[in-house]
């Protein structure tokens, strides 16, 4: 089959959540499959010549991400129906792209990644429907009105955070309705949970989902043997620019880590035994 796959940022190398999914995604695909892709390159980056995406894809073309202030995100908050993460990557050129590449290659699929990139999607679904068509797949990394919806519910129980639960209200209610008509446009929707699925199901129980986890390659990441410490030691690994990891580290570090005392004892009455 031939497969078009839009990806919100370069894939490799696979850095974080989104990255690691989507590369490993390629790898399979490109394995049974022909793969196009066209993505977004964050500022300061760009596609390596020898990227392994030039040997795992047929072609490849990459778009500058669009730039919004500050006061573009509360003007559109206020102004449209559109969530913030709709207009995130809001790009005419990756439009034309798309367009383009529909118009000359005849896809099987196309397939976008992500919630940011479910406007291009729409606009593929627009399209005549007929055989010429291709089968529009939408990968929802995160069932995201279902995110802000607890992002606001827990800012709303610290005075100091309430501006900041107020936009998550604002984008929970307008995710609300825009997250299932990408469902619902869509062929196919791809989760990354059985609890997403559920979450998705919800909106709309009429399009067919699949739950495909985050796969990463092992032969990669083999855990290596911990370095001798004389105290006990705490990692925690993920995004920081991620709601829901900062409230993991602060929870933490506000319930569990004033009563560390009980793990210590409990450490050190094991090395005495």
């Amino acid at each position: 089959m031939n497969l078009l796959i839009v990806t919100p940022q370069l894939p490799y190398p696979p850095r974080q959540g989104t990255t690691i999914r989507n590369y490993n995604l390629i790898r399979g695909l490109a394995q049974r499959h022909t793969v196009d892709m066209l993505t977004f390159l964050a500022p300061g980056e760009y596609l390596a010549p020898d990227s392994p995406l030039l040997t795992l894809c047929r072609r490849v073309a990459c778009v500058a991400q669009p730039m919004r202030t500050e006061q573009d995100r509360i003007r559109t908050t206020l102004s449209t129906t559109t969530p913030d993460m709709g207009l995130r990557l809001e790009s005419p050129l990756m439009h034309a792209l798309i367009s383009s590449w529909v118009q000359q290659t005849r896809y099987d699929v196309v397939q976008i990644e992500g919630i940011e990139l479910a406007q291009y999607g729409l606009a593929v679904a627009g399209r005549q429907r007929s055989a010429q068509r291709p089968a529009l797949v939408f990968d929802n990394h995160n069932c995201e009105y279902l995110l802000q919806k607890r992002n606001a519910l827990t800012d709303l129980r610290r005075p100091r955070r309430w501006p900041a639960a107020a936009y998550s209200l604002i984008q929970w209610r307008k995710l609300r309705h825009y997250e299932p008509s990408a469902v619902r446009e869509s062929d196919g929707v791809v989760a990354v949970s059985d609890a997403d699925r559920r979450a998705l199901l919800a909106l709309d129980a009429q399009t067919p989902i699949t739950v495909i986890s985050n796969g990463i390659d092992l032969d990669v990441y083999r855990p290596l043997e911990p370095a001798p410490s004389p105290a006990p030691t705490l990692v925690f690994t993920g995004k920081m620019d991620y709601r829901p990891n900062i409230d993991a580290v602060l929870w933490f570090g506000r319930e569990v880590l004033p009563s560390s005392w009980r793990v210590r004892r409990r450490r050190a009455s094991r090395s005495s035994a």
